[in-house]
């Protein structure tokens, strides 16, 4: 993982993102993902995904994207991290 840019960095998820890059699928692993919204935009900054996380594990279908890489942000309490992900 990689983080690439934050507001104000939430350094309580301790997030896991695996497998990455992927094909299809990409799990996204937190404790602290209480009241956490989600977001993947792509190289141009479009949002092309945005979803609320209410678990500790959330499995995001990607295989429907194009190749190549973007960005996915997890937001709370007005602050978020980012990072990049790759769709092979």
């Amino acid at each position: 993982l990689e983080l690439i840019t934050a507001n104000e960095e939430l350094s309580d998820f301790e997030i896991k993102l695996f497998p990455n890059p992927t094909s299809d699928r990409i799990t996204v692993q937190s404790n602290n993902f209480k009241n956490s919204t989600l977001q993947i935009f792509d190289n141009l900054g479009r949002q092309i995904l945005q979803q609320n996380i209410i678990k500790s594990e959330t499995v995001l279908d990607i295989s429907n994207f194009k190749t190549g890489q973007y960005l996915l942000q997890i937001e709370r309490d007005n602050k978020r991290s980012v990072y990049k992900i790759g769709k092979l």
